[in-house]
Protein backbone atom coordinates (compact mmCIF):
# COMPACT_ATOMS: atom_id res chain seq x y z
CA UNK A 1 0.00 0.00 0.00
CA UNK A 2 0.97 3.82 -0.35
CA UNK A 3 3.52 5.38 2.33
CA UNK A 4 2.10 8.05 4.34
CA UNK A 5 4.79 10.77 3.39
CA UNK A 6 4.95 11.19 -0.05
CA UNK A 7 6.51 13.76 -2.51
CA UNK A 8 3.69 16.12 -4.30
CA UNK A 9 2.60 13.87 -7.21
CA UNK A 10 0.76 16.59 -8.99
CA UNK A 11 1.63 20.14 -9.88
CA UNK A 12 -1.06 22.83 -9.15
CA UNK A 13 -1.40 25.38 -12.20
CA UNK A 14 -4.10 27.76 -11.24
CA UNK A 15 -5.87 28.83 -14.36
CA UNK A 16 -7.69 31.89 -12.34
CA UNK A 17 -6.99 35.74 -12.31
CA UNK A 18 -4.31 36.49 -10.08
CA UNK A 19 -5.09 38.09 -6.90
CA UNK A 20 -8.74 36.65 -6.63
CA UNK A 21 -7.87 33.78 -4.73
CA UNK A 22 -4.95 33.40 -1.65
CA UNK A 23 -3.17 29.81 -1.13
CA UNK A 24 -2.59 28.82 2.88
CA UNK A 25 0.03 26.35 3.46
CA UNK A 26 -0.06 23.89 6.39
CA UNK A 27 1.81 20.41 7.78
CA UNK A 28 -0.13 17.55 8.55
CA UNK A 29 -0.56 13.93 7.61
CA UNK A 30 3.68 13.69 7.22
CA UNK A 31 3.03 16.29 4.30
CA UNK A 32 2.52 19.85 3.14
CA UNK A 33 -1.18 20.81 2.62
CA UNK A 34 -2.54 23.87 -0.07
CA UNK A 35 -5.17 25.29 0.48
CA UNK A 36 -6.49 27.94 -2.09
CA UNK A 37 -9.73 29.98 -1.48
CA UNK A 38 -11.30 33.70 -2.92
CA UNK A 39 -9.11 36.10 -1.42
CA UNK A 40 -12.75 37.48 0.13
CA UNK A 41 -12.94 34.97 2.32
CA UNK A 42 -9.37 33.71 3.36
CA UNK A 43 -9.93 32.73 7.10
CA UNK A 44 -12.24 29.94 5.63
CA UNK A 45 -8.77 28.05 4.81
CA UNK A 46 -8.17 27.71 8.70
CA UNK A 47 -11.59 26.01 8.74
CA UNK A 48 -11.09 23.60 6.22
CA UNK A 49 -7.71 22.59 7.56
CA UNK A 50 -9.12 22.18 11.04
CA UNK A 51 -11.02 18.81 9.51
CA UNK A 52 -7.88 17.59 7.90
CA UNK A 53 -6.41 17.99 11.15
CA UNK A 54 -8.87 16.16 13.24
CA UNK A 55 -8.03 13.29 10.64
CA UNK A 56 -4.70 13.64 11.30
CA UNK A 57 -5.40 13.38 14.86
CA UNK A 58 -7.59 10.11 14.77
CA UNK A 59 -5.81 8.32 12.04
CA UNK A 60 -2.15 9.02 12.82
CA UNK A 61 -0.28 5.72 13.02
CA UNK A 62 2.33 7.10 15.12
CA UNK A 63 0.63 9.17 18.13
CA UNK A 64 -0.70 6.57 20.94
CA UNK A 65 -3.65 8.61 21.32
CA UNK A 66 -5.15 8.17 18.04
CA UNK A 67 -7.93 5.65 17.25
CA UNK A 68 -5.53 3.79 14.72
CA UNK A 69 -2.77 3.23 17.22
CA UNK A 70 -5.60 2.43 19.56
CA UNK A 71 -7.26 -0.40 17.20
CA UNK A 72 -3.68 -1.82 16.81
CA UNK A 73 -2.42 -1.86 20.24
CA UNK A 74 -5.24 -4.05 21.42
CA UNK A 75 -5.95 -6.04 18.12
CA UNK A 76 -8.50 -8.64 18.92
CA UNK A 77 -10.53 -6.68 21.24
CA UNK A 78 -13.24 -4.01 20.39
CA UNK A 79 -11.94 -0.34 20.76
CA UNK A 80 -14.04 3.21 20.59
CA UNK A 81 -13.54 5.29 17.83
CA UNK A 82 -14.50 8.46 16.30
CA UNK A 83 -17.43 8.47 14.16
CA UNK A 84 -15.14 9.51 11.55
CA UNK A 85 -12.63 6.77 11.55
CA UNK A 86 -15.14 4.06 11.32
CA UNK A 87 -16.69 5.96 8.18
CA UNK A 88 -12.92 5.99 6.65
CA UNK A 89 -12.55 2.59 7.43
CA UNK A 90 -16.21 1.00 6.19
CA UNK A 91 -15.04 2.81 2.84
CA UNK A 92 -11.44 1.60 3.16
CA UNK A 93 -13.73 -1.88 3.36
CA UNK A 94 -16.24 -1.12 0.45
CA UNK A 95 -12.82 -0.56 -1.88
CA UNK A 96 -11.22 -3.64 -0.71
CA UNK A 97 -14.44 -5.83 -1.62
CA UNK A 98 -14.52 -3.97 -4.86
CA UNK A 99 -10.52 -4.71 -5.77
CA UNK A 100 -10.74 -8.36 -3.97
CA UNK A 101 -7.98 -7.47 -2.34
CA UNK A 102 -5.91 -5.53 -4.47
CA UNK A 103 -5.89 -2.49 -1.54
CA UNK A 104 -6.37 -3.98 2.16
CA UNK A 105 -5.83 -1.89 5.54
CA UNK A 106 -4.50 -4.88 7.22
CA UNK A 107 -1.23 -4.32 5.16
CA UNK A 108 0.26 -2.80 7.96
CA UNK A 109 2.67 -5.56 9.25
CA UNK A 110 4.23 -6.11 5.64
CA UNK A 111 4.88 -2.15 5.04
CA UNK A 112 6.27 -2.34 9.09
CA UNK A 113 8.92 -5.26 8.07
CA UNK A 114 10.01 -2.97 5.10
CA UNK A 115 10.82 -0.34 7.27
CA UNK A 116 8.44 1.62 4.62
CA UNK A 117 6.76 3.54 7.89
CA UNK A 118 10.73 4.60 9.22
CA UNK A 119 12.06 6.52 6.58
CA UNK A 120 14.51 6.30 5.24
CA UNK A 121 15.53 3.70 7.12
CA UNK A 122 14.26 0.71 4.16
CA UNK A 123 15.09 -2.42 3.92
CA UNK A 124 14.56 -6.11 2.48
CA UNK A 125 13.36 -8.56 5.01
CA UNK A 126 13.81 -12.35 5.51
CA UNK A 127 11.29 -13.89 3.17
CA UNK A 128 10.07 -16.38 6.54
CA UNK A 129 9.13 -12.99 8.06
CA UNK A 130 7.24 -11.69 4.87
CA UNK A 131 5.32 -14.53 4.78
CA UNK A 132 4.64 -15.00 8.40
CA UNK A 133 3.41 -11.16 8.18
CA UNK A 134 1.62 -11.68 5.02
CA UNK A 135 -0.83 -14.46 7.03
CA UNK A 136 -1.97 -11.52 8.84
CA UNK A 137 -3.32 -9.69 5.86
CA UNK A 138 -6.87 -10.51 5.30
CA UNK A 139 -9.84 -7.26 5.56
CA UNK A 140 -12.54 -9.71 6.10
CA UNK A 141 -11.43 -9.92 9.77
CA UNK A 142 -11.83 -6.54 10.35
CA UNK A 143 -15.65 -5.89 12.15
CA UNK A 144 -17.18 -2.84 12.77
CA UNK A 145 -20.40 -2.45 15.31
CA UNK A 146 -21.58 0.98 15.72
CA UNK A 147 -18.79 2.80 16.81
CA UNK A 148 -16.20 0.01 17.77
CA UNK A 149 -13.53 -1.50 15.46
CA UNK A 150 -12.10 -4.96 16.31
CA UNK A 151 -9.23 -6.53 13.97
CA UNK A 152 -7.77 -9.80 13.84
CA UNK A 153 -5.45 -10.67 16.84
CA UNK A 154 -2.04 -9.87 15.84
CA UNK A 155 -3.12 -7.85 12.74
CA UNK A 156 -1.59 -4.09 11.72
CA UNK A 157 -4.13 -2.15 9.78
CA UNK A 158 -3.02 1.26 8.17
CA UNK A 159 -5.05 4.14 6.25
CA UNK A 160 -2.04 5.43 5.00
CA UNK A 161 -3.50 4.82 1.42
CA UNK A 162 -7.25 6.79 2.46
CA UNK A 163 -6.72 8.73 4.75
CA UNK A 164 -5.54 11.71 3.26
CA UNK A 165 -8.00 11.77 0.77
CA UNK A 166 -10.82 11.02 3.74
CA UNK A 167 -8.85 14.20 5.41
CA UNK A 168 -9.31 16.15 1.88
CA UNK A 169 -12.96 15.49 1.03
CA UNK A 170 -13.90 16.14 4.74
CA UNK A 171 -12.18 19.76 4.27
CA UNK A 172 -14.37 20.34 1.32
CA UNK A 173 -17.68 19.39 3.02
CA UNK A 174 -16.42 22.24 5.35
CA UNK A 175 -15.87 24.66 2.62
CA UNK A 176 -19.35 23.59 1.26
CA UNK A 177 -20.95 24.42 4.42
CA UNK A 178 -19.47 27.95 4.46
CA UNK A 179 -20.72 28.48 0.74
CA UNK A 180 -17.29 28.65 -0.73
CA UNK A 181 -18.06 28.49 -4.37
CA UNK A 182 -13.96 28.12 -5.19
CA UNK A 183 -11.30 26.27 -4.06
CA UNK A 184 -8.66 23.95 -4.32
CA UNK A 185 -7.61 21.16 -0.93
CA UNK A 186 -4.25 19.69 -2.05
CA UNK A 187 -2.32 17.20 0.43
CA UNK A 188 0.82 16.12 -0.90
CA UNK A 189 -0.13 15.55 -4.32
CA UNK A 190 -3.97 14.16 -3.74
CA UNK A 191 -5.81 17.27 -4.57
CA UNK A 192 -9.91 17.98 -5.58
CA UNK A 193 -10.88 21.00 -7.12
CA UNK A 194 -14.20 23.02 -7.37
CA UNK A 195 -13.07 25.83 -9.56
CA UNK A 196 -16.03 26.96 -12.37
CA UNK A 197 -13.56 28.13 -14.67
CA UNK A 198 -11.08 25.33 -14.30
CA UNK A 199 -7.66 24.21 -12.93
CA UNK A 200 -4.76 22.77 -14.56
CA UNK A 201 -3.06 19.91 -13.27
CA UNK A 202 0.82 18.77 -13.70
CA UNK A 203 1.25 15.14 -14.08
CA UNK A 204 4.49 14.08 -12.63
CA UNK A 205 6.49 12.12 -15.13
CA UNK A 206 7.51 8.90 -13.41
CA UNK A 207 11.19 8.66 -14.86
CA UNK A 208 12.32 12.57 -15.24
CA UNK A 209 12.41 15.93 -13.82
CA UNK A 210 9.49 17.10 -16.17
CA UNK A 211 5.34 16.40 -17.00
CA UNK A 212 4.13 13.56 -18.80
CA UNK A 213 0.90 15.75 -19.46
CA UNK A 214 -1.32 18.49 -18.26
CA UNK A 215 -5.35 17.36 -17.26
CA UNK A 216 -8.14 20.24 -17.07
CA UNK A 217 -10.30 19.97 -13.87
CA UNK A 218 -13.17 22.01 -12.98
CA UNK A 219 -14.86 19.94 -9.96
CA UNK A 220 -13.83 16.47 -8.97
CA UNK A 221 -10.40 14.82 -7.35
CA UNK A 222 -7.08 13.67 -8.70
CA UNK A 223 -4.51 11.55 -7.05
CA UNK A 224 -1.37 9.66 -8.55
CA UNK A 225 0.26 6.78 -6.75
CA UNK A 226 3.93 6.39 -8.49
CA UNK A 227 6.98 3.85 -7.46
CA UNK A 228 9.04 7.29 -7.43
CA UNK A 229 8.08 8.22 -4.49
CA UNK A 230 10.02 6.16 -2.28
CA UNK A 231 12.13 3.66 -2.85
CA UNK A 232 15.12 1.62 -2.42
CA UNK A 233 17.76 -0.69 -4.10
CA UNK A 234 18.35 -4.84 -2.71
CA UNK A 235 21.07 -6.26 -5.00
CA UNK A 236 20.51 -3.91 -8.00
CA UNK A 237 16.92 -4.50 -8.45
CA UNK A 238 14.86 -1.37 -7.28
CA UNK A 239 11.45 -1.49 -4.54
CA UNK A 240 8.90 0.62 -4.27
CA UNK A 241 6.57 1.55 -1.46
CA UNK A 242 3.55 0.39 -2.88
CA UNK A 243 2.81 -3.12 -2.16
CA UNK A 244 0.48 -5.88 -3.32
CA UNK A 245 -1.15 -7.03 -0.28
CA UNK A 246 -1.72 -10.42 -1.71
CA UNK A 247 2.14 -11.66 -1.97
CA UNK A 248 3.19 -8.88 0.79
CA UNK A 249 5.75 -7.82 -1.99
CA UNK A 250 6.41 -4.71 -3.72
CA UNK A 251 4.65 -4.29 -7.24
CA UNK A 252 6.57 -4.44 -10.11
CA UNK A 253 5.81 -3.11 -13.60
CA UNK A 254 4.03 0.06 -13.20
CA UNK A 255 5.78 3.26 -13.38
CA UNK A 256 2.19 5.45 -11.91
CA UNK A 257 -1.15 5.68 -12.17
CA UNK A 258 -3.28 8.50 -12.21
CA UNK A 259 -7.04 8.44 -10.78
CA UNK A 260 -9.76 11.13 -11.30
CA UNK A 261 -13.25 11.13 -9.82
CA UNK A 262 -15.48 13.34 -7.80
CA UNK A 263 -14.48 12.49 -4.15
CA UNK A 264 -10.78 12.13 -3.01
CA UNK A 265 -11.62 8.97 -0.40
CA UNK A 266 -11.93 6.77 -3.34
CA UNK A 267 -9.76 8.04 -5.95
CA UNK A 268 -6.89 8.00 -3.05
CA UNK A 269 -8.02 4.38 -2.30
CA UNK A 270 -8.13 3.57 -5.93
CA UNK A 271 -4.83 4.92 -7.34
CA UNK A 272 -3.25 2.50 -5.25
CA UNK A 273 -5.68 -0.87 -5.91
CA UNK A 274 -5.25 0.32 -9.97
CA UNK A 275 -1.25 0.68 -8.96
CA UNK A 276 -1.44 -3.28 -7.85
CA UNK A 277 -3.96 -4.34 -10.25
CA UNK A 278 -2.09 -3.08 -13.36
CA UNK A 279 -3.87 -1.84 -16.35
CA UNK A 280 -5.28 -5.28 -17.78
CA UNK A 281 -7.37 -5.82 -14.72
CA UNK A 282 -7.60 -2.20 -13.99
CA UNK A 283 -9.36 -0.62 -16.73
CA UNK A 284 -11.57 -4.07 -16.25
CA UNK A 285 -12.55 -2.74 -13.09
CA UNK A 286 -13.12 0.75 -14.15
CA UNK A 287 -15.88 -0.51 -16.78
CA UNK A 288 -17.64 -1.09 -13.62
CA UNK A 289 -17.31 1.88 -12.08
CA UNK A 290 -19.23 5.66 -12.90
CA UNK A 291 -17.85 8.81 -13.19
CA UNK A 292 -13.86 7.35 -12.01
CA UNK A 293 -10.93 7.44 -14.75
CA UNK A 294 -7.43 6.40 -14.75
CA UNK A 295 -4.34 6.95 -16.89
CA UNK A 296 -1.55 3.86 -16.55
CA UNK A 297 1.87 4.32 -17.24
CA UNK A 298 3.80 1.24 -17.45
CA UNK A 299 7.37 0.59 -18.58
CA UNK A 300 5.80 -0.96 -21.41
CA UNK A 301 3.93 1.79 -22.48
CA UNK A 302 0.83 4.36 -21.04
CA UNK A 303 -2.71 3.58 -21.74
CA UNK A 304 -6.13 5.08 -20.25
CA UNK A 305 -9.28 4.63 -19.68
CA UNK A 306 -12.00 5.96 -22.58
CA UNK A 307 -13.23 8.48 -20.41
CA UNK A 308 -9.97 9.81 -19.55
CA UNK A 309 -9.20 11.61 -21.98
CA UNK A 310 -11.68 14.51 -22.16
CA UNK A 311 -9.28 16.18 -19.01
CA UNK A 312 -6.33 15.68 -20.79
CA UNK A 313 -5.30 19.10 -21.97
CA UNK A 314 -1.35 18.14 -23.44
CA UNK A 315 0.78 15.57 -23.34
CA UNK A 316 4.30 16.03 -23.36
Amino acid sequence: MRARISLLLLILILSCSRGKFVKRTYLAMGTVVNITVPASSPDVADSAFLAIHLVDSLMNPISPLSDLNRINRDSGHWVRVSHYTVLCLKRALEIAELTEGAFDPTVGRVVHLFHFDRAPDFRMPPEDSIRIAREYVDFRKIQIRGDSVRIGRGQQITLAAIAKGFAIDLACEKLDSLDVSSYIVEAGGDLRVRMPRGAKIGIKSPRGEGLFGVLKLKDGAACTSGDYERFFYYRGKRYSHIFDPRTGMPVEGELSVTVIGPDATTVDALSTALFVLGSGRGLKLLERLENYEALFIERDGVSMSPGFRKYLEEVF
